[in-house]
């Protein structure tokens, strides 16, 4: 199981269309999502539905509504709580700060 962390909401669909074209399924899971659809989401992965989960670390952006788009102020994916049996996590994107 893959955890990939991307930092904003357009470059988690655009990994997920990257990697639609080499067959390789996965889920995305960022704060425009309903709280009960990303709950879903993270029992699918942890059962094993799908192995690949991409994933927003909008910590950076805590606050902000970029692009005009409805976010939960609450949404938060720390690296590795809540999912089960991950082989690795894999940043896409760089953080902008070491925290």
């Amino acid at each position: 199981k893959l955890l990939f962390f991307v930092q904003d909401i357009d470059s988690c669909y655009r990994l997920k269309l990257f990697l639609e074209r080499f067959y390789v399924k996965a889920a995305v899971l960022n704060s425009e999502l309903p709280q009960n659809t990303r709950s879903h989401i993270v029992t699918q992965f942890n059962k094993g539905i799908f192995d690949n989960l991409i994933a927003t670390d909008e910590r950076f952006f805590a606050g902000k509504n970029l692009k005009g788009n409805k976010k939960d102020k609450d949404y938060m994916v720390s690296r590795g709580v809540d999912f089960k049996d991950v082989t690795a996590v894999i940043n896409v994107d760089m953080p902008k700060t070491k925290e």
